[in-house]
């Protein structure tokens, strides 16, 4: 091998690993630049999670709080139509009673 071939090997040798060392280099600062783009779609998508999360809960409670009026509610409606024919009956009764003491 002459010095010119010698000298052209050395020279595809540097040549390839400077190509390598620059394609790292490009990469690494493509990988930062990404992650720096990444970083706030990150925290804003931890903030919904946490705002969704809070929701839930919230929505829960009162998922609960309105299911507990319904069974009060349809317990009193329960109780107003006992208590309404309770009254009902009274009234008959009254008025059996009037018939009574006006006819006598």
């Amino acid at each position: 091998m002459d010095d010119r071939q010698l000298l052209e090997a050395i020279g595809q040798m540097i040549d390839e690993k400077l190509e390598q060392k620059l394609e790292q280099k490009l990469e690494q600062k493509l990988e930062q630049k990404l992650e720096q783009k990444l970083k706030p779609i990150r925290e804003d998508l931890k903030r919904l999670n946490e705002n969704v999360a809070r929701i839930e809960v919230d929505h829960g409670y009162k998922l609960g709080v309105l299911y507990d009026a319904h069974v009060v509610a349809a317990r009193n409606t329960e109780a107003i139509q006992v208590l309404d024919a309770r009254v009902e009956d009274h009234g008959h009764r009254i008025f059996a009673l009037e018939q009574v003491v006006s006819n006598a």
